[in-house]
């Protein structure tokens, strides 16, 4: 009797040798690699095209921005704030390089120290400022701040890769469109977002705006001042943040008031 004993094949011509899982998941991986790169790189070219942006284009794009913030029922007090902002702002406009823009303000009710600068010239302000602010100066140095981002198209830039979703969707479905707006919306508060050598730009910019417009810096280094005093924070932890250390940052400000030379009333804030 002749026994058999069974052999496992070393082949079968009839299973393939790859996995279609892992085939799917290697095929997944690439795109995904292609669109991070394409993302990457758009957000590049937007940050380098960001000061060739018509500013009909850019109207266009705060329109959506604009959309996407929360709107509130206005108290009185509120109106009147903004009214404030506004004649500050007319301020600046002779000495603003930018006349392409036309500055709006909206002022919300938010107990948080913050003024942020949206394309297309909307410039949102919350309410806590005029509460913190002892001054028309101080609040003029933070408008003077916003427009300074302005002046270096920050705002665009800080938009970034998000920018460009947004151009694509106003491209492709106009500016009015819901989805336009819902993309806007979702990216309005995690991408407009500056530098901290943004910041300090801004800054310095503010400076020599107040300057020219009121003859003056002063509510710069006493705005700081109460931003300085008021963190309690380490300056390690600010290494990767959007802002710098309040403290350096009063300090470059002292520092950039001597150099240029710029006018103070208050000798005891030099």
């Amino acid at each position: 009797m002749i026994e058999y004993t069974p052999k496992e094949l070393e082949g079968n011509v009839n299973v393939s040798s790859i996995s279609p899982v892992k085939d799917f998941f290697v095929l997944l991986a690439g795109l995904f690699g292609l669109i991070l790169f394409i993302y990457i790189l758009l957000g590049i070219l937007v940050d380098i095209v960001a000061g060739y942006i018509p500013a009909k284009f850019e109207n266009s794009l705060g329109n959506l921005y604009k959309a996407s913030i929360v709107h509130q029922k206005q108290s009185l007090e509120i109106q009147q704030e903004e009214l404030k902002i506004q004649k500050i702002l007319q301020k600046f406009e002779p000495h603003f390089a930018r006349k392409d823009l036309k500055f709006t303000v909206q002022v919300i009710d938010e107990k948080t120290v913050n003024a942020f600068a949206y394309p297309g010239g909307h410039i949102v302000v919350y309410s806590q400022l005029f509460n913190q602010s002892k001054s028309e100066n101080e609040i003029a140095f933070v408008l003077a701040h916003e427009l300074g981002h302005y002046a270096g198209h920050d705002h665009l830039r800080a938009a970034g890769r998000g920018l460009v979703f947004v151009l694509a969707s106003v491209v492709l479905f106009g500016s009015d469109s819901q989805i336009s707006q819902f993309i806007s919306e979702l990216l309005s508060v995690t991408h407009m977002k500056f530098s901290q050598k943004q910041e300090l730009k801004a800054d310095y910019y503010a400076l020599d705006l107040l300057q020219k417009a009121y003859g003056n810096v002063d509510g710069a280094v006493e705005f700081m001042s109460q931003m300085s005093d008021a963190d309690n924070n380490d300056q390690f932890t600010y290494f990767f943040a959007t802002h710098p250390y309040p403290k350096t940052r009063l300090q470059l400000l002292k520092n950039k008031i001597q150099d240029k030379g710029y006018s103070q009333s208050n000798p005891s804030q030099k």
